[in-house]
């Protein structure tokens, strides 16, 4: 019989241990509701199984990362995603990316306070990292504390100089300040430093052209909107003009 449940509980760890794998897979590509799928049996084993893992308990990265791929997921997943970020900071209360990942998940609920105060906190347990410097920045840009922000930013900028989003964050809290020369010099390091994703240069040419149009040099402002129109996919205008097919395919009443 002890044998028997040995061999149940050592199924049981192989078990949870697959589906944490899978979840990490799911995560990693982007596939955040597969991924919560799969964290989700692993956590449904965690009272079995949690103490006879080798090597630590892994539940706390379990539930940072569900944590995190429910914020991915947004609508009502921001909820839960503090709920599991609770409980990966109250088994591993020194992980700095359970803090920064709470902190992002107030600041989509708009609780910007609760979200500074987590940045904070995963600054403190780990300081060289550039990325809780800029969302920490830009979420004292969204309650209007800008000189913190211009802080956060240039901290970001000295760790990472080669942080195109360190760039353009600071450029649009120059440009709301008027500081127009700034933020188009922010702008233009943010292009030259090539920012990955579709889309990813539309938003630099957008950002740039309003301060071209605000330092009146409308020529150099116009030939920014005409690039980042060129940079939007082909999708986005053959979705609109199916939508207006549709709009126009009705018959009149009489």
């Amino acid at each position: 019989m002890a044998n028997q449940n040995e061999a149940e509980l050592i199924e049981a760890v192989e078990t949870a241990t697959e589906h944490i794998r899978r979840g990490n897979g799911y995560y990693e590509s982007g596939k955040f509701k597969e991924a919560v799928a799969e964290y989700n049996k692993a956590v449904e084993l965690e009272a079995d199984v949690a103490p006879h893992f080798g090597g630590g308990n892994p539940y706390a990265v379990v539930y940072n990362n569900r944590g995190a791929a429910n914020s991915e997921i947004g609508c009502h997943g921001h909820d839960k995603a503090i709920g599991d970020l609770n409980k990966a900071i109250d088994l591993s209360p020194d992980d700095a990316e359970s803090y920064y990942n709470r902190g992002a998940a107030y600041n989509d609920l708009e609780q910007y306070d609760k979200a500074i105060s987590d940045y904070s906190k995963a600054i403190d347990l780990e300081p060289e990292r550039a990325i809780y410097y800029i969302n920490r920045g830009r979420a004292y840009n969204l309650i209007d504390n800008n000189g913190r922000a211009i802080d956060d930013f240039d901290r970001a900028v000295e760790i990472n100089p080669d942080s195109s989003e360190a760039y353009l964050s600071r450029a649009t809290v120059y440009l709301e300040l008027r500081e127009l020369d700034r933020a188009v010099e922010d702008i233009n390091k943010a292009l030259a430093l090539n920012p990955r994703g579709p889309g990813a240069k539309t938003v630099h040419y957008l950002v740039r052209a309003e301060a071209r149009f605000k330092q009146r040099k409308l020529y150099k402002a116009f030939a920014d909107l005409w690039n980042a129109l060129a940079r939007l996919p082909l999708s986005l205008f053959q979705r609109e003009s199916d939508e207006d097919a549709v709009l126009g395919s009705g018959s009149a009443r009489h």
